[in-house]
């Protein structure tokens, strides 16, 4: 009862200077008295669809964190957070676009595989993903989350991997120097199938020492300093794994292209 009005609460228009409070406050609260997982992935998943930019980056980790770490919500979730991406004014709610990206990086397949709830094709997840990086109203973090969607893709889909090699190419002049950057690389690794394939096959989290890696974190792009901690602040740190860490600099840079892109 206390979480439907708080839910309630947030979605009050006058309580726009209260919502980053509250919206920490319900993730707590669904972390420790949810009755089931799915009712956790649910009621996170609907409060990230109403704070809109009111959400701290620890919660878009921790929401990261849990999804990674429940398997049997994984087919749910990335359905879920796919028709959210397809809502009208998405790009109001940055947090929200940044754990969709995410997860329709890492279960890409699942999404295609069930069609009980309407069609889905590779090229539409795709189209999605980028105009939602199109946007000018993305943030660089944002940016970062689909840029590093759309390589894991290029490994789950088999039909648009042109079409995403394009794309990386566009944003390998990017004026960001982080997007430029991931980008060069990321178009570099492109070109050797079974490196892109050893890469981004099996991407997922893992338990690291909080020492080792600052480009690591950054790949997951869920926070500052890449750790993905909870509101109970749990002493465990998980980052993303950086596949291109676990490759050698044999590879020379690609010479960046200029795109008509954003």
């Amino acid at each position: 009862m206390m979480n439907k009005e708080l839910l309630e609460f947030l979605a009050e228009p006058d309580n726009r200077q209260f919502r980053e409070y509250v919206t920490s406050n319900i993730f707590a609260v669904a972390e420790k008295y949810a009755p089931h997982k799915q009712w956790h992935l649910d009621t996170t998943t609907k409060v990230l669809t109403m704070a809109g930019n009111y959400v701290r980056d620890d919660l878009v980790s921790s929401m990261v964190h849990f999804v990674s770490q429940t398997p049997q919500l994984h087919a749910h979730a990335v359905r879920k957070f796919y028709k959210a991406l397809t809502e009208e004014n998405v790009i109001e709610h940055q947090p929200l676009i940044q754990v969709s990206s995410w997860c329709i990086g890492e279960f890409g397949d699942l999404l295609l595989a069930d069609q009980s709830e309407g069609i889905v094709s590779e090229e539409s997840v795709v189209t999605t993903l980028v105009s939602l990086l199109q946007s000018n109203h993305a943030t660089p973090i944002t940016k970062d989350f689909i840029i590093n969607a759309l390589m894991k893709l290029s490994v789950r889909f088999q039909t648009t991997t042109n079409q995403i090699r394009h794309i990386l190419s566009c944003y390998s002049s990017s004026l960001d120097v982080e997007l430029q950057q991931r980008s060069v690389e990321y178009s570099t690794i492109s070109k050797y199938d079974s490196l892109r394939q050893d890469c981004w096959r099996c991407s997922s989290l893992q338990s690291r020492s909080p020492h080792k890696s600052h480009r690591g974190r950054r790949q997951a792009g869920v926070s500052a300093h890449g750790e993905l901690s909870s509101p109970r602040q749990s002493t465990t740190h998980f980052f993303v794994r950086d596949p291109l860490e676990e490759i050698s600099s044999e590879f020379e840079p690609i010479t960046a292209v200029r795109c008509e892109c954003m």
